[in-house]
């Protein structure tokens, strides 16, 4: 960056915006996620599927796209790959036989547990040298941000 403190709205490079900036961190985030163990067998929905139902527990099909932000079609590919590789099983839900719940095997658990650990320590590299505040700021900001683009 250019040290302009207004640089996002006085200059048109490319590559001082903030907009190609989040596109070169997608990109690298990505490309670590595939070097990855887990991410070789399991795609970054998928992993967040498993992290997910480790944190939380069962969960239906329309809780885990409402929570992960994810269309149904996709939460649906997902869990087909997930369920066919034996990580999760669908229970229909006692209060309701309309509803199935979704739950980790045993290896779902595993996998769960590795998709979490290398997250965990992608970001753990992404952060090193930035202070606890600065961490927390730029959570906050990248959630306001989030949230500006969903009214858009």
């Amino acid at each position: 960056m250019n040290g302009n403190p207004t640089h996002l709205t006085d200059t048109g490079r490319m590559v001082d915006s903030l907009f190609y900036q989040l596109a070169c961190m997608d990109r690298r985030l990505w490309q670590n996620m595939r070097r990855s163990r887990p991410a070789s067998r399991y795609s970054l929905g998928q992993r967040l599927i498993l992290t997910y139902l480790l944190e939380e527990g069962e969960q239906s099909q329309c809780e885990l796209g409402t929570a992960l932000r994810l269309s149904g079609a996709s939460v649906g590919e997902h869990l087909k790959k997930l369920e066919r590789d034996g990580c999760i099983q669908r229970q229909v839900d006692p209060r309701d036989n309309r509803v199935k719940k979704l739950t980790l095997t045993p290896k779902g658990q595993e996998a769960a547990v590795e998709s979490r650990q290398s997250m965990l320590q992608l970001e753990e590299n992404m952060l090193q040298g930035f202070s606890k505040e600065e961490q927390a700021d730029l959570l906050r900001l990248l959630v306001r941000m989030d949230r500006a683009l969903e009214d858009v």
